[in-house]
């Protein structure tokens, strides 16, 4: 693979915009890490000058180790009546630090006449004096024209001078916004092909798709084809109306058909764990959940990153040497796998919820009476379940203990689970041990006297 595309993701901005998501700060930053660990250039993490939710975003997002992303800033031009210095929102794109800056601005004349109410030509110039007042303050600076396919069929010399004068402030990348999403591929490639040989090599061309015809990933990948060398999308295509690109498909078409590389090296296998997991546990309404927990009898319950979980090898020992129920069931080990495999697995997620019952008995040396307490717990975590389902969620569960649902398990006859939608293994299986988050977290684990803490 010797052509390279940059993958540009906008699923925090863009997704919650699609209708029954809702990201909280906490929500985009765990999203921020797992984009980053798939390995994409860019995670445009908001607009600063929108809601101050997005401004805590920036300040918080600097303190995380990304490896691979550079985190973009959005917002738009200066404001026509304003000097580049004197405007708002261009102080609060440069106050995010945000080493990338993105700006939209009009192209389609349309819109400069009737919507901005400035001339061709002042529109030119607010382009030109914030892409160069931002690449003068040390920000790579992306350049958005907004409706710029539409602006092209209407009036195509005035869209190349709207890139033109991007490029000529600084922009070191030019975004073709199809913002409508009504454009089919073969417009796509010619427009692109033809903008790519009117700007100078070093201003790299970008493709932005809405799926309003159900085109937004064969729209990217012609825009490819053409020339563009910078993809702008979300996972799984949440966004506004009919959605926006779907980058799982189209980072998968790029690697495998096309035999483009857009992520590191060894890193596409990461991607088919966001496909089934990003829509749920990755864009779960966590501020719906947790008042729909509010109605539950749990004692405690807290959002972690997966990354913060302690995976020990010395907890499969215990559970090895232990634990009665060891090769017994497949709930337990060596059936759920190495405690490597598990921990690749539970991170794969970017949300873990942990959640707690709390029961009284009569007397908690009586181990029966312990026991008879679980199947409440048991039950409380399958309506958990059923409440993230409801999301579109299909959460990985591990539950206490090891599984009884059946008298005897089919692992043992070397026969697939029975009920595998109710069988969840144990934590202590994958070797997790839970003290130091639950201490980290403030939650309660030995309460004393005669409770059962599940």
């Amino acid at each position: 693979m010797s052509r390279k595309v940059l993958i540009y993701d906008t699923t925090l901005r863009d997704g919650p915009q699609a209708e029954g998501i809702s990201l909280s700060k906490s929500d985009k930053l765990r999203i921020a890490e797992r984009l980053d660990r798939l390995g994409v250039a860019y995670i445009e993490g908001g607009w600063p000058g929108s809601n101050p939710k997005d401004v805590e975003f920036f300040q918080e997002v600097r303190k995380l180790n990304l490896q691979h992303a550079k985190i973009a800033a959005f917002g738009s031009t200066r404001r026509a009546k304003n000097r580049p210095e004197e405007d708002e929102n261009l102080r609060l794109l440069l106050e995010s630090e945000a080493p990338v800056v993105t700006i939209f601005g009009k192209s389609w004349l349309l819109h400069v006449t009737d919507v901005l109410r400035v001339s061709p030509e002042q529109n030119l110039e607010m382009i030109q004096d914030s892409c160069a007042y931002l690449s003068a303050a040390g920000r790579e600076t992306v350049f958005d024209a907004e409706h710029f396919f539409d602006g092209y069929k209407n009036a195509p010399e005035y869209a190349l001078e709207v890139l033109k004068s991007a490029a000529a402030g600084g922009a070191s990348t030019v975004t073709l916004c199809d913002t409508n999403g009504g454009c089919l591929p073969e417009e796509i490639y010619e427009i692109t092909s033809i903008v790519r040989k009117t700007l100078p090599e070093n201003v790299t061309i970008g493709i932005h798709c809405h799926n309003d015809s159900e085109l937004a990933t064969a729209n990217s990948l012609a825009a490819v084809r053409a020339g563009a060398g910078h993809i702008q999308g979300t996972i799984n295509g949440f966004g506004e109306r009919s959605g926006n690109a779907n980058l799982c498909s189209i980072i998968a078409n790029l690697e495998l058909k096309m035999k483009i590389q857009c992520l590191p090296e060894g890193n596409l296998s990461t991607l088919r764990r966001l496909q089934p997991h990003f829509g749920g546990t990755e864009m779960i309404d966590t501020q719906k959940l947790e008042q729909e927990l509010a109605g539950l009898p749990l004692y405690a319950y807290a959002f972690i990153a997966p990354d913060a979980l302690e995976f020990s090898q010395r907890i499969r020992h215990i559970c090895k040497t232990e634990c009665p129920m060891y090769g017994k069931t497949w709930a337990c080990p060596p059936a759920v796998g190495e405690v490597e495999e598990c921990e690749k697995k539970c991170k794969a997620y970017a949300h873990c919820l942990l959640i707690g019952t709390i029961t009284e008995v009569a007397d908690i040396t009586d181990i029966d009476q312990t026991l008879s307490t679980r199947p409440d717990h048991e039950k409380i975590t399958n309506q958990v379940r059923d409440l993230m389902r409801e999301q579109g969620v299909q959460p990985y569960i591990l539950s206490t203990e090891a599984c009884v649902i059946c008298q005897r398990c089919a692992y043992l006859d070397g026969l697939p689970c029975r009920m595998p939608g109710k069988m969840h293994p144990c934590v202590e299986s994958h070797g997790i041990n839970l003290i130091p988050v639950l201490e980290e977290n403030g939650l309660e684990f030995q309460y004393g006297g005669n409770y059962v803490t599940w």
